[in-house]
């Protein structure tokens, strides 16, 4: 575990870079091309990156961009 610290306006920076990212890989989760490995290992870093929103970002800012993923099972 790394610490990091950051400056409000860095914070906001930050949060901005996230949540850019997340509206591209929303983006590319609506590409009907995609094979179901390249829409897990987006939506995998979907929930990295919104992971780490939620530490930057109010709750307000956070809401639309959760998602309900589907849980695969595997046999």
């Amino acid at each position: 575990m790394q610490g990091f610290l950051f400056t409000k306006q860095e914070c906001c920076e930050l949060s901005f870079l996230i949540r850019a990212e997340l509206d591209e890989l929303l983006f590319d989760l609506q590409d009907p091309y995609l094979s179901m490995e390249q829409v897990n290992q987006v939506e995998n870093r979907y929930r990295r990156l919104f992971q780490i929103l939620t530490r930057f970002a109010d709750q307000e800012e956070i809401i639309p961009y959760l998602r309900n993923f589907k849980t695969k099972k595997m046999d």
